[in-house]
């Protein structure tokens, strides 16, 4: 797989998570479990979408970032606060989805 297919995804996530941070400044503590919940459950539905879409689908795994780091910005823009660092969990679930999707070709 050409490194120019990630390039797109890896500038999605990095940009994401960038301004997530500058939303609201907080740390991102992995110890605290929402954070893990938020991890895990972007990674989740990240692999589900990529599992669940033909692989000859082109940027597929862009579509994949998208719509999984959407529906984590929908959540935190109906959370009481919001949180970047909930936000940059959810992208760090999905580059680590996205970097395991490359390693099995899925």
């Amino acid at each position: 797989m050409p490194i120019t297919k990630l390039v797109p995804s890896t500038l999605t996530v990095l940009i994401l998570t960038a301004f997530s941070f500058q939303a609201h400044c907080e740390t991102l503590d992995f110890r605290d479990s929402d954070k893990q919940l938020h991890l895990i459950s972007s990674y989740a539905l990240n692999t589900t979408i990529l599992v669940s879409v033909p692989k000859n689908m082109e940027n597929r795994r862009l579509v994949a970032a998208a719509a999984t780091i959407t529906v984590g910005l929908l959540k935190e823009l109906t959370d009481s606060q919001f949180s970047g660092s909930d936000l940059a969990a959810d992208a760090l679930g999905v580059a680590l989805s996205t970097a395991v999707s490359f390693t099995f070709d899925f």
